[in-house]
């Protein structure tokens, strides 16, 4: 029976006895972290609280195999550290932006994080950079990135303000508290339409585009490639102008004859499809049969990198269809992402 952590940390980084199985199955960037664990609880004899933490939350993480090799995980964390417990500093646990003089630039400082990497780096027209050998974010100082960064770090950090920008910053949060739209947001006005909270990256992508301000299909569904969110009054109950509003959207399977009609009049004529579906055989028939109906051209694609990453590409902005949840799905080259669900009455 184990009397402290670190006799589970050693446990977790052995093998079977007789076998190469591992005692406890770690993924690549789990077994990096105990292995480090390991290193500074034996040569340093101190860890981080954020450590202890986070290493708590790993037994939790992989309380399954515990569990088989006859360990209970509620009486794992009661086990004491023989090594000494080193309160973390805030500037290690939590996400900092200030703004650098010399380089003139805004920065980010974050501890690692893989969901926030993946999410940050996914979202749209984001003009952050990782700069490897200063160990942080960096961008152009204006509005739109700071935005950016306001709306994005709290999702995944304590997120602390300094200098400049923390003063920016409580500015905002007078004027958010007194403002109808805080994201950039397609209105309308009168007899006229406009971007609400536009910023000035947006209005330079609208002039580039050549996206002319009315009610059109082409022109909502431009404006949300941008990121911009229609407001419903625009579209109310007509299913074509919310099709062409949304960038992530949703289709029932009974709809997407209609769905697929209106992606080519919206000039989308690739589609990239799942390697496999959860759909029945006479379902997936009936994909395939509209979307050659209009000429589609299909692509399979194992991971959405990779395809894009391959030599074989779509001529326009793909359409992706979708089987899974819309945040398992990067953005950046897409045209639109279709969600398909079967609503079918099932005939017994």
């Amino acid at each position: 029976m184990f009397t402290s952590k670190e006799q589970v940390i050693y446990f977790m980084l052995s093998t079977q006895t007789g076998l190469a199985e591992p005692n406890i199955s770690l993924s690549h960037y789990d077994y990096k972290f105990i292995a480090n664990l390991q290193y500074l609880t034996h040569d340093k004899k101190e860890i981080t609280s954020n450590q202890a933490a986070l290493f708590d939350k790993l037994i939790s993480k992989y309380q399954r195999q515990f569990a088989k090799a006859g360990y209970e995980k509620t009486e794992l964390k009661k086990l004491p550290w023989k090594c000494d417990i080193i309160e973390s500093l805030p500037q290690y646990t939590n996400a900092n932006v200030d703004y650098d003089s010399v380089d003139n630039c805004l920065t980010i400082k974050v501890p690692f994080k893989k969901d926030f990497i993946n999410q940050f780096r996914n979202i749209p027209h984001n003009q952050w950079q990782w700069q490897k050998a200063k160990k942080r974010y960096e961008a152009k100082f204006n509005t739109f990135n700071l935005k950016l960064a306001y709306n994005t770090l709290p999702q995944f950090f304590e997120t602390v303000y300094h200098g400049k920008v923390k003063t920016i910053v409580d500015k905002l949060n007078k004027i958010k508290s007194s403002t109808k739209y805080w994201d950039p947001t397609y209105v309308k006005v009168g007899d006229g339409y406009q971007v609400a909270a536009l910023n000035e990256v947006l209005a330079e992508k609208i002039k580039e585009n050549n996206i002319v301000m009315d009610n059109s299909p082409m022109t909502l569904y431009k404006l949300s490639r941008l990121a911009i969110t229609i407001s419903p009054d625009i579209y109310a109950d007509d299913p074509k102008l919310k099709f062409a509003s949304e960038f992530k959207t949703q289709v029932n399977i009974s709809n997407f004859d209609d769905a697929v009609k209106w992606m080519k009049e919206l000039g989308i004529t690739d589609v990239i499809l799942p390697k496999s579906t959860t759909f029945d055989q006479n379902t997936n028939k009936d994909i395939e049969r509209i979307l050659n109906k209009y000429d589609m051209q299909k692509f399979i694609w194992h991971t959405y990198n990779d395809f894009f990453a391959s030599s074989e590409q779509p001529k326009s902005m793909p359409a992706i269809i979708s089987l899974t949840d819309y945040y398992e799905l990067p953005v950046t080259g897409a045209g639109k992402i279709i969600k398909i669900i079967n609503q079918r009455e099932v005939k017994l």
